[in-house]
């Protein structure tokens, strides 16, 4: 993807990604297709459960954080397979 343009201001975008942390270390945060809650629980019985919220592996997209040096605005940006190790 090239380097964006800020919305806001025009300036130069900066790459970055969000840190997912977890009790292995951290792992870059991932967007999935669908809707979490499919299978009647909320957000906080799903939190809860001890398997956290499943997911296809597969279908997954990294979360790529672009930052204006200019205006400090973040566009945050799905468009690539996570590397491996990158995520969970």
């Amino acid at each position: 993807m090239p380097n964006p343009t800020c919305l806001r201001c025009r300036g130069e975008m900066e790459l970055g990604f969000v840190p997912e942390a977890t009790l292995g270390g951290f792992f870059v945060s991932v967007w999935h297709p669908g809707d979490a809650t499919k299978d009647g629980k909320s957000w906080s019985e799903r939190l809860a459960s001890p398997a956290g919220i499943r997911y296809a592996r597969d279908t997954v997209l990294a979360i790529d954080a672009w930052r204006c040096g200019s205006c400090g605005h973040v566009e945050l940006f799905a468009t690539r397979p996570p590397e491996h190790g990158e995520a969970l």
